[in-house]
């Protein structure tokens, strides 16, 4: 069992240019969604479009009870989680007000740093990567 296959294909992603990149299942009433959102996010865009996302609700009691999660409602939590997930992979942020997911859309927050901090850090950021998006729906 793998409790987090996005973390491992992150490495994967760092040491293959070419494989495409499996995630089995992440088991989403585990995780919090929008950390999910984030992860795939991020792994997709720096590994070159190169993830295939899996997604499940866990079967075993067994499971659920070692990471300390009830299992209770995980149905209906695990189609809420991808629901939102999903949505927001599409539209580039997440909301969602269910039952057992409840993430309201945020304004963006905004980082800044001094003309003296920025010129020492700068030199060393490389180029940001272009934007691309492509349909988790299909």
């Amino acid at each position: 069992m793998c409790p987090d296959p996005l973390q491992f294909l992150t490495w994967m992603a760092a040491h293959t240019e070419h494989i495409q990149l499996g995630s089995m299942v992440v088991v989403l009433p585990w995780h919090d969604p929008m950390h999910v959102a984030e992860q795939v996010s991020m792994l997709d865009n720096m590994s070159g479009d190169r993830l295939i996302l899996g997604m499940g609700r866990g079967a075993g009691r067994i499971e659920f009870d070692g990471f300390g999660v009830p299992m209770n409602g995980s149905r209906e939590g695990f189609v809420e989680s991808a629901e939102m997930l999903l949505k927001g992979l599409e539209q580039g942020y997440c909301e969602y007000n269910g039952k057992f997911v409840r993430h309201p859309r945020k304004a963006n927050i905004r980082s800044e740093l001094s003309p003296s901090t920025l010129s020492r850090v700068a030199p060393m950021q490389p180029p940001c990567p272009q934007n691309h998006q492509k349909s988790w729906l299909s």
